[in-house]
């Protein structure tokens, strides 16, 4: 049977119109591999909230405006993923990642420059939509 996972995954721009990307350490699933801060979605939590907690957790910042952008499926031999997207424009705090991961901050057309798991791609695509 396979598992079933809710997640969020915050796109965080700067001011400077940049996307904050971490990478993955290379024991974990996809390792090496750049990703968008986000994690699971846990029980009675609404989206809105679970991606609070998790750009709180991983890269210190609060959250004060953010925005739906696409909600993507991908299914894994192991695992269905459902990815809820949101564009987070307005925040307080100074982004880092607090969980050691290399990170950076990229210019949108930079982003073709890092390699993302294959469940990102329509994350990316949806990023260049008008």
């Amino acid at each position: 049977m396979k598992i079933s996972l809710s997640v969020v995954i915050g796109i965080v721009k700067n001011e400077k119109n940049e996307f904050f990307i971490t990478r993955r350490e290379n024991t974990l699933h996809f390792g090496g591999l750049w990703e968008f801060a986000g994690g699971k979605v846990k029980f009675n939590e609404t989206l809105e909230m679970a991606l609070s907690r998790e750009l709180k957790e991983e890269m210190g910042i609060d959250v004060i405006e953010a925005t739906r952008l696409i909600t993507v499926q991908h299914t894994y031999s192991d695992r269905t993923v459902k990815m809820h997207v949101f564009l987070v424009t307005q925040y307080t705090g100074e982004a880092y990642s607090l969980l050691g991961q290399s990170w950076d901050w990229v210019k949108q057309t930079d982003l073709k420059n890092y390699t993302f798991p294959e469940a990102n791609r329509a994350i990316l695509s949806a990023l260049y939509l008008p």
